[in-house]
């Protein structure tokens, strides 16, 4: 897991069609509801993918969960404007078509059986050199809440939940856009941001009940299951109890709360409860900008896998 930008140091997104997963030739079979459209070269360019793997079999009503369709990540990269655009610093995203189903099958083995995600990772890098490539890889959204006081909560995942069981983590969530939605038409980069920013709102409010009053893009991580979004949500009043005051119906599996009232407060919770290691850079990445020697004491606390060089102001 690395930060892989702080969006300050950005001016422009750029979103490009990017790969779907590949597809191993075992899964090629004639009883794969899944693939049942996918040829035996198995391609993985954007729109082949999406007619292949989600418009055929959704106009076929084959049984398989297609409905649930987001936005894989599959690469990212950057440059800078020439003439008079010198100024601009491009932070390009590829991004492809995937289901859920690839999701479960792919992805969440990290959780489920971590030999198979190792596996599958060791293949990937022999058969594209791309441990990713077998992946679902799925853009998603982390946020990091902060109240008008200053205060930052921490949610614990229950024990029973299939993901990050046990774990003081933040308020996340799958981006709600599709990549054939995504793509049809202009603008597809504001699009991809009016997307983001709408999925922390809504996961915020899901989570919490809470209306988030105003949002910023902090940057990207790359948490190797997933690629993250990170915005800092501001919310009206405290959210001291807010766990204990969610009257909203999706409140998920959390069943703990760490509400930290200051920054400093925050980097011990990080560093004394047992966190995700997504707290620590989503801090960062805050931190960063926010409060220099909260930042500075977070990283002095352990060593961090971060490939950005991210200078506090």
């Amino acid at each position: 897991m690395h930060i892989v930008a702080d969006w300050a140091d950005y001016t422009t997104l750029d979103v490009m069609k990017g790969n779907a997963r590949a597809i191993l030739p075992e899964e090629i079979t004639p009883r794969s509801a899944l693939y049942h459209y996918v040829s035996s070269d198995r391609p993985r360019d954007h729109d082949t993918a999406l007619e292949q793997r989600v418009l055929r079999p959704q106009e076929d009503k084959l049984d398989i969960d297609i409905s649930f369709q987001k936005l894989r990540y599959d690469r990212h990269g950057s440059w800078w404007g020439r003439g008079t655009a010198a100024d601009e610093h491009h932070f390009v995203l590829s991004l492809g078509p995937m289901t859920w189903d690839e999701k479960k099958r792919t992805s969440n083995l990290l959780f489920s059986d971590p030999a198979a995600y190792e596996r599958l990772q060791q293949r990937g890098v022999r058969d594209h050199n791309d441990a990713n490539a077998y992946f679902s890889n799925p853009l998603t959204v982390h946020t990091i809440l902060i109240d008008d006081a200053g205060g930052i909560p921490l949610f614990k995942r229950s024990k029973a939940s299939s993901v990050l069981a046990d774990k003081y983590h933040g308020i996340a969530g799958h981006v709600e856009l599709h990549s054939g939605a995504l793509f049809d038409g202009t603008n597809v980069s504001e699009r991809l941001l009016i997307a983001l920013d709408q999925t922390a709102r809504t996961e915020v409010h899901e989570e919490l009940g809470k209306h988030v009053s105003s949002t910023r893009l902090l940057g990207f991580m790359d948490c190797g299951t997933a690629f993250e979004a990170v915005y800092a949500c501001r919310v009206k009043g405290t959210l001291e109890n807010a766990l204990a005051e969610a009257d909203c119906v999706d409140v998920h599996d959390h069943v703990a709360m760490h509400y930290s009232p200051t920054p400093a407060k925050l980097v011990e919770a990080i560093t004394t409860l047992d966190c995700t290691p997504h707290c620590r850079f989503v801090a960062q990445l805050y931190l960063c900008h926010a409060d220099k020697a909260a930042y500075d004491l977070l990283r002095s606390t352990a060593h961090t896998s971060s490939s950005s060089h991210m200078a506090p102001q």
